[in-house]
């Protein structure tokens, strides 16, 4: 389902990427989407973005891709965003040779020398210091930016109107559907801080 969100998400703002799979050492045990990174092609000129990504800095991104790494979104929970310290330790926790291998995987596939590799994170410290040693830690690893679930979701939630009709992505209708009968507002987007 997040990968469906992705697209959507990224689709939004003028990307119109395309749905890889790669499966780490043959194994089959998660689902397959849990897998799949999105990539696509610029047709422009990119321009500099910084690494903590936002919807407005979408249509400058160099071709590239963006990937779910299951294991940065699982086990992870609200309170964790809340203290800073820990998301930092959370992250770290999780980047380890699986992490190492999947990316190098990832950027052979891609076919590009030098990717934009874009990341997504369930949350990112929005203070210093924590905020620079996130962007150190990650880009040591060879991540060029980040988008964090949170903001993704809260855009998309913003930008659904509650008339249209999603009829072929799940995902979106849900949303449309409790946006509609006012059960995802403002006290239930707090899952997200």
């Amino acid at each position: 389902m997040i990968v469906t969100l992705l697209r959507e998400y990224l689709e939004g703002y003028g990307l119109r990427p395309t749905q890889k799979r790669l499966w780490l050492g043959g194994s089959r045990r998660l689902p397959a989407e849990e897998r799949v990174f999105l990539s696509w092609m610029a047709d422009r000129d990119p321009q500099e973005v910084g690494f903590y990504l936002f919807s407005n800095q979408i249509s400058s991104l160099p071709a590239g891709f963006l990937w779910v790494y299951p294991p940065l979104l699982e086990g992870f929970s609200s309170s964790v965003v809340r203290k800073p310290d820990q998301l930092l330790k959370f992250v770290q926790g999780r980047i380890n040779k699986n992490f190492q291998k999947e990316r190098d995987l990832l950027k052979a596939e891609s076919g590009d020398s030098n990717p934009f590799v874009g990341l997504l994170v369930p949350a990112f410290p929005l203070r210093e210091p924590q905020k620079g040693r996130m962007e150190k830690l990650l880009s040591d690893e060879g991540i060029s930016g980040v988008f964090s679930l949170r903001s993704v979701m809260l855009d998309l939630v913003a930008k659904i109107d509650s008339g249209n009709k999603f009829y072929e992505n799940p995902a979106m209708e849900i949303i449309r559907l409790f946006k509609a009968h006012d059960l995802l507002s403002e006290p239930q987007m707090r899952i997200f801080e």
